[in-house]
């Protein structure tokens, strides 16, 4: 059995819509391929934003596809964070 997928800011953060996780996550062509090899997608483009939540039932959501969302999501978000214009 795998450790639970610890919570991280990305949790108070995913309250954004998955619009916004979408279109931030497409903006970066290596994120967006990771939606095709990490968790097959034909396209990148085919992901509607959804990021599972962190509990699911009342019980911690361990799966490894949404460790995978959150990966992806959270590296968006940091680089939207420190990207110096």
């Amino acid at each position: 059995m795998s450790e639970p997928t610890p919570r991280t800011h990305l949790d108070q953060e995913i309250q954004a819509t998955p619009e916004h996780w979408r279109a931030l996550v497409l903006k970066h062509p290596d994120l967006a391929r990771r939606l095709v090899t990490d968790l097959g997608y034909a396209k990148p483009e085919q992901w509607n934003g959804f990021i599972p939540p962190y509990l699911f039932n009342g019980s911690v959501n361990d799966s490894p596809r949404r460790a995978i969302f959150v990966d992806i999501a959270a590296e968006a978000l940091r680089r939207e964070r420190y990207t110096v214009s």
